[in-house]
């Protein structure tokens, strides 16, 4: 069975989605990662009214431009914070930019609300793909032997589906 190429792309303001991002390119296997570069200015708390304010009407950002062809990948795992029950602007304009370019996705959320089902049906639908695993990590749970054992079983579930789909 060829090795399936896997590009993880997060997006992140405080840190958080880049843990879980780097702890889930250790678990599949070795996965290339690349962080969504925001060019808005989401420090402090007016970068968090701003990120709140996008969040609320769904806006679209703009991004500095990416380093890696994403085409060129099997899989990408794409994740980020939700912002007031949405997907963060970057992750959902990351995704617009990419839609036509990906083969097979996977989401990751971090989060510490409940929006969890609403922000993976948005991510699936500006993706216009189906995920083939999906994981949310909760803001008290980054960092503990539960959220490494739930990377672990998404990673998992990451490498079944890929192998069916590479078998079908």
């Amino acid at each position: 069975m060829p090795e399936t190429r896997t590009l993880v792309v997060y997006y992140t303001r405080s840190g958080h989605s880049r843990s879980v991002a780097e702890e889930i390119a250790r678990s599949v296997g070795g996965a290339d990662v690349e962080e969504i570069r925001d060019t808005a200015d989401r420090r402090g708390l007016r970068g968090y009214w701003r990120s709140f304010r996008d969040g609320m009407s769904k806006r679209m950002t703009t991004l500095a431009t990416p380093g890696r062809d994403v085409s060129g990948y099997d899989l990408v795992i794409v994740g980020g914070p939700v912002w007031v029950g949405a997907p963060s602007s970057p992750v959902r304009t990351w995704l617009r930019a990419h839609a036509g370019e990906l083969r097979a996705v996977a989401f990751f959320l971090t989060h510490g609300g409940s929006a969890r089902d609403k922000v993976l049906a948005a991510l699936a639908r500006v993706s216009g793909r189906s995920p083939v695993a999906v994981l949310s990590v909760r803001a008290r749970e980054l960092g503990t032997p539960e959220a490494s054992a739930m990377i672990s079983a998404f990673a998992a579930d990451i490498r079944r589906a890929m192998s069916s789909a590479t078998l079908a």
